[in-house]
């Protein structure tokens, strides 16, 4: 059941951001999941944080992930590989 919420939640959460000019060439689809899992647990573990630690967080975040996202948006097959990535990643959970 978690490994089915947070896959509910990195979906979303990769196809949101800001789409700005090249992606970077260097990422890798599973790079990208890890971090997105990363982004996910960290958030999870911090629950009860105040709401400036929580926008801070979630603009760390964002900032971390704009590669992925640009990756995402210029590339349908990465982002199947993405999700291939985090499936699997999820299962070995």
């Amino acid at each position: 059941m978690k490994k089915l919420l947070l896959l509910l939640l990195i979906v979303p959460f990769l196809s949101y951001g800001q789409f700005t000019k090249a992606p970077s060439p260097f990422i890798t689809p599973c790079q990208c999941a890890d971090m997105a899992i990363e982004a996910l647990s960290e958030a999870f573990e911090n629950l009860d944080v105040s709401e400036d630690e929580a926008e801070k967080m979630e603009k760390k975040w964002k900032k971390k992930m704009q590669p992925c996202d640009k990756k995402v948006e210029a590339d349908p097959n990465f982002k199947k590989e993405l999700e291939k990535c985090l499936l699997e990643k999820l299962q070995e959970e």
